[in-house]
């Protein structure tokens, strides 16, 4: 049986349909953990079938990874959780989108000429001290529960825009 799933962004409904069925169906969510495990997976390399298949292969797995944080962040806040949950499943969730950055940045680095590869890696230096720079300082209005909870998201959130901009720039 072939199914159609059409994922959208934050604001938009999940569908998935059978061409043998008319009426469309709920998809189940799959955990990030999941999702990653599933693309990592996958042997997709910029040497193996070029930058273009990295380029959809890293942006399918992002959008993914995004759907997945949105579904288990609803299914969390629908349990009324304490600062410390909210706080673990974000800092859950920037883990696994600092580890798709690494893995990209690792996958660049290595395939570009040595002079690149130097520019890139003081680039990406750079973005580091300019993420740690944004974060929500001690005088803040948010107080340390606040920091705690908005520090994850706030690099989750830099972390996926850094891959989105590596994909666009470099892949």
């Amino acid at each position: 049986m072939k199914r159609l799933v059409i994922v959208g962004m934050v604001s938009t409904i999940l569908v998935a349909c059978s061409k043998e069925e008319k009426e469309a169906t709920s998809p189940k969510m799959a955990t990030s953990t999941e999702v990653t495990a599933n693309y990592n997976s996958e042997t997709t390399s910029a040497l193996t079938f070029g930058v273009k298949a990295d380029s959809l292969h890293y942006t399918e797995r992002l959008d993914a990874l995004k759907v997945a944080h949105e579904q288990q962040w609803d299914d969390l806040t629908h349990q009324i959780p304490t600062q410390v949950e909210q706080r673990m499943l974000l800092e859950q969730q920037y883990q696994e989108v600092e580890a798709i950055l690494t893995e990209m940045y690792n996958l660049l680095h290595t395939t570009m000429p040595k002079v690149e590869a130097e520019q890139f890696a003081k680039q990406h230096e750079d973005w580091l001290v300019y993420s740690d720079g944004r974060l929500p300082g001690e005088d803040s209005a948010l107080g340390d529960g606040g920091r705690a909870i908005a520090i994850p998201s706030f690099l989750a959130t830099l972390t996926f825009e850094r891959c989105y901009e590596l994909i666009a720039q470099y892949m």
